[in-house]
């Protein structure tokens, strides 16, 4: 079996492939990076249609994010060519290369946002609507609606990822922790789901495996829910120190979302975003790390 991944040098595409090679499993990737195994600029080039010649299996991890350089138009056509646009021809490059399994790696952004009994999972409504997380969606709908009887089509949503070597706002927030600079944070009705890096490398081996799954959508997560003030106690203790014990009042940060500098970063964080991940572990599958072990590595 020989199975193509995309980004396979972003942040997870890494991982998963230090993982398939721990386990001997034979791969190529497509990118834009000298190390891929075929070039693809996925924003502006045809995909390559040797690529899949040797593959029985797609794994599609790679997408546009974010932007900071970016106006709202580029940034609309950034997440429309690459995260919608390029999927759809490499699905259809795909079916015409008779390819037996396509696993896309999406996001829990582009499911819905209203929780019912303290949780978001696959089926939940509504939607919280950006140029990422539509690009996303309409990319997850192309794919489900796709008529392809000889192909397994996959969806995995990871929540928010943390791990070694992370980017982003949590690896600022560690930063700031580490150098004593971040004010502990309280208590709040907010939760957020989070997973580890090597878990969701782990569960895209674990959908690979699978010989049944048709068409599903499923969520992944480390299995807790985490409030604010545990977020902050969990970084404290993967960096070695003893989380103190005052918090900074709930007031202190709503004066700081006047602020354009901190306003964007601080939604992110108290957002309430409880996913669960019960419809993968009914499955079988279950994760080995926790927040706390965000510099552990399970390969």
């Amino acid at each position: 079996m020989c199975v193509l991944i995309t980004g396979g040098t972003g942040f997870l595409g890494r991982r998963l492939v230090k993982l398939f090679e721990s386990k001997g499993i034979h791969f190529q990737t497509l990118g834009r990076n000298r190390k891929d195994s075929f070039y693809c600029d996925f924003g502006s080039n045809r995909i390559p249609e040797n690529c899949m010649d040797d593959a029985e299996t797609i794994i599609h991890l790679a997408g546009h994010a974010h932007d900071t350089g970016s106006n709202r138009k580029q940034e609309s056509s950034k997440n429309e060519q690459i995260n919608f646009q390029f999927t759809k021809e490499l699905i259809e490059l795909a079916k015409k290369k008779d390819l037996k399994k396509f696993i896309y790696i999406s996001s829990v952004k582009a499911g819905g946002k209203n929780v019912v009994n303290g949780y978001l999972n696959e089926e939940s409504e509504g939607f919280r609507d950006n140029f990422y997380s539509a690009s996303k969606r309409k990319a997850e709908t192309f794919l489900r609606e796709y008529e392809n009887e000889n192909m397994k089509v996959l969806i995995l949503r990871p929540s928010l990822v943390y791990g070694p070597n992370m980017k982003g706002n949590f690896k600022l927030m560690q930063n700031f922790i580490n150098k004593g600079l971040f004010p502990p944070l309280p208590n709040l009705d907010s939760y957020k789901a989070l997973v580890h890096v090597d878990d969701v490398a782990r569960s895209i081996l674990f959908l690979l495996e699978d010989k049944e799954l048709k068409k599903e959508i499923f969520i992944i997560t480390d299995g807790n829910l985490y409030s604010p003030r545990e977020i902050y106690e969990s970084l404290s203790l993967s960096l070695g120190k003893v989380p103190l014990k005052w918090s900074v009042p709930k007031n202190f940060f709503k004066l700081l979302l006047f602020f354009p500098w901190t306003r964007d970063k601080l939604k992110k964080l108290f957002i309430n975003e409880p996913y669960s991940s019960s419809k993968l572990r009914a499955l079988g599958f279950t994760t080995k790390f926790k927040l706390k072990d965000i510099n552990e590595e399970a390969f």
